[in-house]
């Protein structure tokens, strides 16, 4: 109806209430982190990951990386090496 998702109109509320720009961040590109501008691994991106692991773990998936996260941003972060462990990580905290 806005025209804007979730990410955005909470990014743009938190803006507002004059929360840091890293937190605006992290909530405004959690689902277009390819718009990213920091490369390095990031509040934006952490919660990105964070985002796309528990969506596959809701969708009960059959282990494959969920389309959602965007792998050449961890890899652009020197981040994808860890991927196999988060995965692990979560799937022990959902037992």
């Amino acid at each position: 109806m806005l025209g804007a998702d979730h990410g955005l109109v909470g990014g743009y509320l938190l803006g507002l209430w004059g929360l840091p720009g890293p937190v605006v961040a992290a909530v405004t590109l959690h689902h277009r982190i390819e718009d990213n501008p920091e490369p390095a691994f990031s509040p934006a991106l952490a919660v990105h990951v964070a985002d796309a692991l528990w969506h596959r773990l809701q969708a009960g998936s059959d282990g494959e990386v969920p389309a959602a996260l965007n792998l050449g941003a961890l890899e652009r972060a020197g981040m994808l090496d860890r991927l196999d462990h988060w995965q692990a990580d979560w799937a022990r905290t959902d037992a």
